[in-house]
C-alpha cells in the first residue's frame, strides 16, 4: 500500500515542483490509466485535475469523481484511487499537500467553526477551478524549472495562496466549514477501524490519525476497548493471520509478511519467531509434514 505523499516522491510519473517539510506541490502526468491503487494519504490534500478524471473512494465507501477543471480537497485516510485518461489520451493533476497546522494561518477560517456534533464527517469537498486558480496552475507549470531553487519558506506560502483562492470559489462557505472540521476531526469507531486495517503497514501514529484522535488519546481509548495495548493487539492479530495464510495458502514468507502489514521481511520473521518460537519457514515445513 502506498503511503502518500512520501511514496510519490520516488515515482517517475510524479514531479516535485515544491517541497518543504510537510508541504508539497506535486505534478502527476500519465498516459496510461492507473486503476484502484490503495493508498494511505497521510496529509490533507487538494487534487486539481487538469486533464482526465480521478475517481477516489474512502475506506468507508464515500466516493468522489473529479473531472478536468475541478478541485477536491480531502482529509487524511485510506483511499482507493483511479487516474483515468482524457479523450486526448492523458491524465494530469496538481497535488497540494499540507499539514493541518497550516490552516491556522488562513484568515478566512479564523471565524469559521466546524459543524456541531453529532455530524457525519465527509471526506471530500469539491469546487470548480475559477480563473485565478487556473492562472495559479499555469504559473506553477511555467516556472517549474526554477521552483526547486526558490528560497526556503515559499512552499507553505504558495499553498496558503492556493487555499485562499479556493475560499474565493462559489462554494466557499461549505469549503470553509469542511476545512475547519480538519482541525477538530470526529472520532471514528476504533473496533471497526482496527478490524478493517490491522493488516496494513501503518504506524500507531497513523492509526491514531485515522481514528481522529491524538496518539495519547488513541492509546488510552484502545486499552479501554480492547483490554490490550495497540502494539500487543496488532502483533497478535497479524501473527494469527500469518499462521492462517501459511497453513492454507501457498504463499512464501515474503508474501505473507506483506499480507499482514510488514514491509520489512526480517522484522516479520523476528516477530513471528518471538510469538511462535519457530521461524516462518520452520512453521511452513511443520505444517506441510503434518
Amino acid at each position: 500500500m502506498l503511503s502518500i505523499p512520501y511514496r510519490l516522491l520516488a515515482e517517475q510519473l510524479v514531479h516535485v515542483w515544491m517541497q518543504e517539510e510537510d508541504t508539497f506541490i506535486l505534478h502527476k502526468h500519465v498516459k496510461q490509466s492507473l486503476h484502484e491503487r490503495t493508498s494511505y494519504i497521510a496529509l490533507p490534500v487538494a487534487s486539481y485535475v487538469r486533464q482526465g478524471t480521478q475517481l477516489i473512494r474512502r475506506d468507508d465507501g464515500e466516493t468522489c469523481r473529479i473531472q478536468a477543471g475541478e478541485i477536491a480537497i480531502f482529509r487524511p485516510g485510506i483511499y482507493t484511487v483511479s487516474d483515468l485518461l482524457a479523450e486526448a489520451g492523458a491524465f494530469e493533476t496538481i497535488l497540494f499537500f499540507f499539514p493541518i497546522s497550516l490552516l491556522k494561518q488562513l484568515p478566512a477560517l479564523a471565524k469559521t467553526k466546524g459543524p456541531a456534533q453529532p455530524y457525519v464527517e465527509r471526506a471530500f469537498a469539491q469546487v470548480k477551478a475559477h480563473a485565478a486558480l487556473e492562472y495559479l496552475g499555469k504559473s506553477l507549470e511555467e516556472q517549474q524549472a526554477r521552483l526547486s531553487q526558490l528560497p526556503q519558506g515559499l512552499t507553505p506560502l504558495k499553498i496558503l495562496e492556493f487555499l485562499t483562492l479556493l475560499l474565493d470559489a462559489d462554494e466557499a462557505h461549505s469549503l470553509a466549514r469542511h476545512l475547519a472540521g480538519f482541525q477538530n476531526p470526529s472520532s471514528r469507531n476504533l473496533r471497526q477501524l482496527m478490524e478493517a486495517h490491522y493488516d496494513k503497514p501503518l504506524t500507531l501514529a497513523d492509526f491514531a490519525s485515522l481514528s481522529g484522535r491524538s496518539l495519547s488519546s488513541f492509546k488510552r481509548d484502545f486499552e479501554r476497548y480492547f483490554e490490550s495495548t495497540p502494539r500487543q493487539w496488532l502483533i497478535q492479530r497479524r501473527m494469527a493471520k500469518a499462521q492462517q495464510l501459511m497453513q492454507k495458502d501457498s504463499m512464501n514468507v515474503t508474501q505473507v509478511a506483506f499480507e499482514v502489514g510488514y514491509e520489512n521481511v526480517s522484522h516479520f520473521i523476528k516477530a513471528f519467531k518471538k510469538h511462535y518460537q519457530v521461524t516462518p519457514k520452520q512453521f511452513i515445513r511443520q505444517s506441510q509434514s503434518a
